[in-house]
């Protein structure tokens, strides 16, 4: 609401109340209530010394969220929000989401998705798999050895102590 008011001309009115508003938030960011867990007071208490600041100075805590190649700004406490519900739902599928789904894509203003040729660099996957198989190859040759090399070892220790 803060932000849609910060945006209208300015023959009206700023914010009414503005005084009162910062002293409630101020008290929220600093509420130490025992009936609350000690996690969600923190999360409280951050989240509204994060909505103060946004009122008082006039501006928010932007994001930049780095996706593959690309990059989501959060500049406004909408998308931060929207960007948070989806999170929760997601969790670690919001980065697929951000890269290949158009909705998603269409909500944060990011424009149709980037083709596949330039998402993913499959290059550096074989590359990265070629090398796993060859190091699992020589850690399998040293085991090998080693074993023959003890084997030998051994057996020429039992001929001396049979001799």
């Amino acid at each position: 609401m803060n932000e849609m008011i910060r945006d209208l001309p300015s023959g009206y009115s700023k914010m009414p109340e503005l005084a009162k508003l910062c002293l409630r938030l101020r008290e929220l960011s600093t509420e130490s209530t025992k009936h609350k867990a000690k996690k969600d007071k923190k999360q409280q208490r951050s989240s509204f010394r994060e909505i103060l600041h946004s009122i008082e100075d006039g501006d928010g805590s932007f994001q930049r969220i780095r996706f593959g190649k690309e990059v989501l700004d959060l500049h406004t406490w909408r998308h931060k929000l929207q960007y948070e519900a989806l999170c929760s739902v997601l969790h670690t599928g919001i980065n697929y989401h951000l890269r290949a789904n158009p909705l998603i894509r269409d909500i944060f203003d990011l424009g149709d998705p980037l083709p596949e040729s330039m998402i993913a660099d499959n290059s550096k996957k074989g590359d990265k798999f070629l090398r796993q198989m060859q190091q699992d190859a020589a850690d399998k040759d040293r085991s090998v050895s080693r074993n023959l090399h003890r084997n030998n070892k051994q057996a020429a220790t039992r001929d001396l102590d049979e001799d």
